[in-house]
């Protein structure tokens, strides 16, 4: 047997209140000719009520103006208000075939959900130094005389860490070995920054001896003083540039796949109503 859509105006909730004609009907319900599990619809006076639970798990949309019921202390929210309903009942099988128009349902994202930062190990206190060294030597091929010439050249790196940043100073070294009584041994400072990044906010401050980041147009800039700027490499997943937007419109449940230059990025199963990527 086949039950027609309700084209009827949905009786108030006071009227529907003094009906005595409600009756249960546990079914097994398919939407647009998909299994959507055993509910228990409502009937009265001959319109279908699907408690909030249904529509939530159909992704179906009900219209904010529909009145709905109050049964078993919970509210019910009738079919007949959802664009394109249609009602197949059969009772042999004890199911129902409920169909919808596509816009009816949820829009459905073809993207995965965004990875969650993982929790933060606790801060070592910790201290480092790297350096490079470069040791030359030379002889004079003059007759008469070989001079050997000896250097010791050394780049140096001492820093800092904790939960209050990180602290870094380099140093250059020149003519350490040196036997020329006229040149001497140097050491000299070359950069020292400390740096602290912001992880809620995607920035980082930097004080001292920096450069500047610039983009592929611009020329890195050295200063010393004081940059606060955003720094997206502290999250690595994070996406700066537009990207493409696709949308489409499934009457029926279909399979959705979708290819990135060649290569798959999403498939979606059963796909029906609206999505996009």
């Amino acid at each position: 047997m086949a039950a027609q859509a309700q084209t009827s105006p949905i009786s108030s909730p006071s009227a529907a209140a003094r009906s005595a004609n409600d009756r249960l009907l546990p079914l097994e319900v398919f939407i647009n000719s998909t299994k959507g599990g055993v509910w228990t619809l409502l009937e009265r006076n001959g319109v279908l009520y699907a408690p909030a639970d249904a529509f939530e798990e159909w992704r179906l949309n009900h219209q904010p103006s529909a009145q709905d019921i109050q049964f078993q202390g919970q509210p019910w929210y009738p079919l007949s208000a959802i664009p394109g309903f249609d009602a197949r009942l059969n009772f042999a099988s004890q199911s129902v075939d409920l169909v919808f128009s596509p816009s009816a349902f949820n829009a459905v994202r073809l993207t995965q959900e965004a990875a969650l930062r993982p929790p933060l190990s606790p801060t070592i206190p910790a201290a480092f130094a790297n350096y490079d060294l470069n040791y030359t030597t030379s002889r004079s091929r003059n007759i008469g005389s070989g001079v050997d010439t000896q250097d010791l050249g050394a780049l140096t790196e001492l820093g800092l860490s904790g939960q209050w940043g990180l602290l870094t100073s380099s140093y250059v070294g020149r003519n350490l070995i040196s036997q020329d009584p006229t040149v001497s041994a140097s050491w000299r400072r070359l950069e020292t920054t400390y740096t602290r990044n912001f992880l809620d906010s995607t920035s980082t401050l930097r004080l001292g001896d920096s450069a500047t980041r610039t983009g592929i147009s611009g020329r890195s800039v050295y200063f010393g003083g004081v940059q606060f700027s955003k720094n997206f490499a502290l999250q690595p997943g994070f996406i700066t540039q537009p990207i493409p937007t696709v949308t489409g419109l499934s009457a029926a449940p279909s399979t959705v796949e979708l290819y990135v230059n060649d290569a798959a990025a999403a498939d979606l199963q059963g796909a029906l109503g609206a999505f996009h990527h």
